[in-house]
């Protein structure tokens, strides 16, 4: 067979900042890792005013809770903001076939086998291919055709 698809693309910011905070945040966990000091020092807070009726430590441990929260908040807005506009502000263009996947991704070429596809994740909107544990690469669902989208599933199934 010769399957070839080509999927071409342009991600718009806030779609680039949901696929980042899907892929680095929700599926590989470091949301939850995140909100345990939260909800720790939450639970002081709750202590110290509730046991003791302290409320300056409470509105201490607040302080320090939203200077945490907001850090976390700053960091990933710059890091996805400077690889939206470094990499992907333009339109993309990737290449499904029989043999894998290719495409550039945050400007080095990527071209991978269908077997080094360590997970698919789909959802409504996009379609993460993880490469290893940590990496996506970030396809929106709507550059697939439905044999694009058929194909790539049965490559991935190992069909």
């Amino acid at each position: 067979m010769n399957n070839e698809f080509v999927l071409k693309f342009k991600f718009k910011k806030s779609e680039w900042f949901s696929c980042v905070f899907y892929s680095d945040f929700v599926f590989t966990g470091r949301l939850l890792r995140y909100l345990i000091p939260v909800l720790l020092l939450i639970f002081v807070a709750g202590f110290q005013y509730f046991r003791y009726g302290n409320v300056g430590n409470v509105i201490m441990l607040f302080g320090v809770l939203l200077i945490y929260i907001g850090s976390i908040i700053v960091s990933f807005l710059l890091t996805a903001n400077k690889q939206f506009k470094e990499y992907h502000a333009n339109e993309e263009v990737w290449l499904l076939n029989d043999t894998g996947v290719s495409g550039k991704m945050f400007g080095e070429d990527l071209n991978s086998v269908w077997e080094d596809v360590f997970k698919c994740e789909i959802t409504k909107k996009f379609i993460y291919l993880y490469m290893n544990a940590l990496l996506p690469i970030y396809l929106p669902r709507n550059a697939f055709s439905k044999e694009a989208f058929d194909f790539m599933v049965k490559k991935i199934n190992g069909e």
